[in-house]
């Protein structure tokens, strides 16, 4: 399901991109590999790193 979002909002970059300037301007091949490839990279990293439970253990230490 992320896939769909991602490659959607790639492409309605694309069409924005020809209705402003005509041309595919602001969207190269570095803006699609990122939107692709960020989501798999972060599910890797939390395999091995749990980030999110440390952030939260940080933030409730501060509010304390």
């Amino acid at each position: 399901m992320p896939y769909i979002i991602k490659r959607f909002l790639c492409f309605i970059a694309g069409v924005l991109s020809f209705v402003f300037f005509h041309r595919l301007n602001g969207l190269g091949v570095g803006t699609v590999v990122a939107a692709v490839i960020t989501g798999q990279i972060v599910n890797l990293l939390n395999r091995y790193f749990r980030f999110v439970p440390a952030i939260r253990k940080t933030q409730a230490v501060r509010e304390a």
